[in-house]
């Protein structure tokens, strides 16, 4: 029989490329005496790099490459020559590929974005030259650094098939008639166990142009964790999986049974699996009656949904579709209808109105008078630019991490959970994972709320709870026209509050060091005051 060309997992050997040795040298030329050190740097070894490739779907072409080394990078030369650089080496791999330790079995990292760069294996870093450690009392360094050694291992790859629902179910319960059925993809099927031995993917078409991806992994038999058949190896193909579709025929003596023998099988590989979401599909319904399938009704368990089906006549599978759309986009409805809830016109206006930064300014000139009253000039002007400086490290911040750092998507139900806020527009503007408005609002109140309370005198409550309401009001103004995530909110929120608190309480420190501070009165001073 042919081998397949599926494979999901290797194990490579990668060594990275050493520092190149930096330069011992002292400058030779006519007429130019005591030239000194000239002595260049070593090169960089070649870094070993995981590249996520949305257009592999194995690692077949790692198969048989075992052992991959990068080059070694130049030993520096005369005349500040620095040694080249080894070049790197980029491996593509599928998304949803797990990088392991293959020598303790630790996960180092996911590669989970179409596109997204790891560095496996760090080049030595190149050794400096003689030229970098001259000085006044030591002007004809005889000596360089040497160059770092490049790092070197074992590493095991493991693919782990991406998709919303997962096909768990006995050889020949028709799980790869189904995902034909269903999807345009053109897996194997024929009347004999373990036809399927590869997982397979298919796109389910759902209305107005919306769709999930389901995986069909090859069947399981009792004492599968013992390896009997072809044992779990693939379930770790389901392990991502929001929805498990467990699929048992209608030709079972015993549904139930069969049902929890499977999850028995689940429990045994990884207990976990047992927490995702689970709808049970009785198949090949074309071959009972309709009392058959009462009876069968009966004995089923009541805590998982349950749809009977028939994929050669289509019975039941626009239902079983539907039942499906509905547990994965359970959060995104929940959510939906809390939003909706508030779109009214006037709502709507409103909220536009507040998301907009002109909005800002009279609220900043409301503040500053306020301050300026409550503190005096001297201490007011260090408030208003002490907010000033809150404002800045916000937005420098939000710069940063906007080019820097993803969106925080780890899992497809927090994608809806932070994607489904949305009303008016369809989704959020790439502004990162940090929303600058919510930074500014909340690090202005909680910078004028701390300053509002310097002498403890006063607490100044209505004050500090209308400034924080319009921060919460803003911040879900920018939600709610769909300008940023939930998660944008929430990590900018925190940060500005992080900064107006440290902002305001080295205001308070100034307050109390330069402008407060009482003058000590001298001895005689003292005597004199007593005699008076």
């Amino acid at each position: 029989m042919a081998e397949s060309n599926f494979i999901d997992y290797v194990k490579i050997y990668c060594a990275s490329g050493h520092g190149g040795a930096g330069s011992v040298h002292l400058h030779r030329a006519k007429y130019v005496p005591k030239g000194g050190p000239d002595g260049g740097d070593g090169g960089r070894g070649g870094h070993i790099i995981l590249r996520a490739n949305p257009q592999f779907w194995t690692l077949i072409h790692l198969k048989y490459k075992k052992f991959i080394k990068a080059e070694n990078g130049e030993h520096g030369g005369a005349a500040l020559c620095k040694g080249k650089q080894g070049k790197d080496i980029i491996l593509d791999v599928p998304v949803g590929t797990v990088v392991k330790d293959g020598e303790t079995g630790e996960v180092l990292f996911d590669m989970m974005e179409p596109g997204e760069e790891k560095i496996l294996c760090k080049g030595g870093r190149g050794g400096l030259g003689n030229n970098n450690f001259k000085s006044a009392t030591q002007q004809t360094p005889r000596y360089a650094q040497p160059g770092e050694d490049g790092q070197e291992g074992w590493f095991v790859l493991e693919l782990k098939v991406l998709a919303d629902v997962g096909l768990v179910g006995f050889p020949n319960a028709g799980k790869s008639t189904l995902l034909a059925a269903i999807t345009s993809a053109k897996p194997k099927i024929a009347n004999y166990a373990f036809t399927t031995l590869e997982p397979n993917l298919g796109i389910v078409r759902y209305h107005d142009d919306k769709s999930f991806v389901m995986a069909d992994i090859p069947g399981i038999i009792e004492g599968a964790h013992e390896g009997k058949g072809i044992g779990l190896r693939f379930l770790r193909h389901i392990e991502r999986n929001s929805v498990l579709l467990f699929m048992v025929s209608a030709e079972e003596n015993n549904i139930e049974k069969g049902y929890e023998v499977l999850l028995n099988e689940l429990k045994m590989y990884n207990p976990e699996l047992l927490d995702k979401d689970r709808v049970l599909a009785v198949t090949k319904c074309d071959l009972i009656d309709e009392k058959a399938e009462k009876k069968i009704r009966k004995t089923l368990p009541a805590d998982v949904p349950t749809v009977f089906i028939s994929s050669v006549t289509g019975e039941n599978l626009p239902e079983l579709k539907d039942e499906l759309w509905d547990i994965l986009h359970r959060w995104d409805q929940i959510l939906t209808l809390f939003i909706n809830s508030f779109h009214i016109p006037a709502t709507d206006q409103f909220m536009m109105f507040m998301s907009d930064r002109d909005v800002w300014f009279p609220l900043y000139a409301i503040i500053a008078f306020f301050l300026f009253k409550r503190l005096g000039w001297k201490k007011g002007g260090i408030a208003i630019l002490c907010m000033v400086l809150t404002l800045v490290l916000c937005d420098q911040t939000s710069n940063l991490l906007k080019y820097s750092v993803a969106r925080l998507r780890p899992c497809y139900s927090s994608q809806m959970l932070f994607g489904g806020l949305h009303v008016l527009e369809n989704r959020g503007s790439f502004f990162g994972f940090f929303s600058a408005h919510a930074a500014n609002a909340f690090g202005l109140a909680m910078c004028s709320s701390v300053l509002f309370r310097y002498d403890k005198k006063h607490t100044y409550k209505a004050f500090i709870i209308m400034i924080f309401t319009w921060a919460a009001l803003l911040s879900f103004s920018r939600i709610f026209v769909g300008k940023h995530y939930f998660g944008d909110i929430t990590v900018g929120a925190m940060i500005g509050c992080i900064y107006g608190l440290i902002v305001a309480m080295a205001a308070r420190w100034m307050f109390a060091r330069f402008i407060d501070r009482k003058k000590i009165p001298s001895p005689e001073e003292a005597a004199g005051n007593k005699i008076s």
